[in-house]
């Protein structure tokens, strides 16, 4: 008889467990639902290359959130100063790692909004893609709704671009002039037609480039550089940089100058 008790407190107990297993699972997708969203992991080369404008909070301070790098690397404008910091993944979920900012200052308004925006990001839980928008969801439940920032060419007509990541001592440029990518490749001039779709990029078939000769190591640079633009699928601008995705995930990230 005494077994019998003691097996049915066991299985009792049990139950308990499971119940509350259950209760708390059902809370974290309830917490989701809204937003119709399922708890998966997030891929991160469907980041690479993207730029996103928040815009369900401070919306009319253009707080920004790129991924300009392969190895989680994120950048941005948080209101007034420019900011950067990567993610790491444990699971589902996501966490912001040493948020680094600029030390500018601005309007109280602007800069408590960046405030604000920053604390948010310490605290993301989750982070997902959906359409065309980056969803970022806090430890309390807070939602950061951020869409992806689709270029218009005509807002970069008369910018002038230098690359930065890559092939350094070699003074490579670029600038769109009349739907052709046009620069500087380190000894040449080139001159690259593409077409534009939300962001996707088509290379033509009829790019140009001079052909003055110059020191082997600028020729090398021009050639592998000029290799990447060709084979470029993707474009993003966030006011500061302009970021050009090749299809193999490779990123040419260039720094405005004029």
């Amino acid at each position: 008889m005494i077994k019998i008790i003691i097996k049915i407190i066991c299985i009792s107990f049990l139950l308990i467990i499971s119940c509350g297993n259950e209760n708390s699972k059902s809370s974290k997708e309830l917490n989701l639902d809204g937003e119709n969203l399922t708890i998966s992991d997030l891929n991160e080369s469907e980041l690479i290359g993207k730029s996103f404008i928040l815009y369900n909070i401070f919306p009319d301070y253009n707080i920004s959130i790129s991924f300009y790098d392969a190895n989680n690397q994120v950048f941005g404008l948080a209101g007034v100063n420019t900011y950067r910091t990567s993610y790491s993944k444990n699971n589902d979920e996501v966490k912001f790692l040493g948020i680094a900012r600029t030390r500018m200052s601005g309007p109280r308004d602007i800069m408590d909004a960046e405030n604000n925006f920053v604390k948010y990001l310490e605290n993301a839980k989750y982070m997902f893609l959906k359409d065309n928008d980056l969803i970022i969801i806090t430890s309390d439940s807070t939602v950061l709704k951020f869409r992806e920032n689709i270029i218009d060419t005509n807002e970069l007509n008369g910018k002038k671009f230098r690359l930065s990541n890559m092939l350094e001592g070699t003074e490579i440029t670029i600038s769109i002039e009349n739907g052709s990518f046009v620069g500087n490749s380190g000894v040449n001039l080139y001159n690259i037609p593409f077409q534009l779709k939300n962001n996707e990029i088509t290379i033509g078939e009829h790019g140009m480039s001079t052909l003055m000769a110059g020191p082997e190591q600028d020729m090398k640079a021009e050639d592998e550089y000029l290799k990447l633009l060709n084979s470029a699928k993707y474009i993003s601008f966030n006011d500061y940089n302009l970021c050009i995705k090749t299809s193999d995930n490779q990123i040419l990230l260039f720094d405005l100058t004029e």
